[in-house]
């Protein structure tokens, strides 16, 4: 996991899915509520890049 403090994002990397998933912090709602949460044991995607 690595966070930017300034743009408050972190990022998140799993040994099952090694893609960069981002959570940003300045997008979520901080006045309470329901507890959210973030399955970690999604499965990698693959992305073909053509010219």
């Amino acid at each position: 996991m690595a966070a930017n403090q300034k743009s408050l994002v972190n990022y998140i990397q799993t040994y099952n899915n090694p893609g960069l998933r981002s959570l940003n912090f300045d997008q979520l709602p901080l006045d309470g509520g329901a507890i959210k949460v973030m399955t970690l044991d999604q499965p990698a995607h693959a992305t073909v890049l053509r010219p």
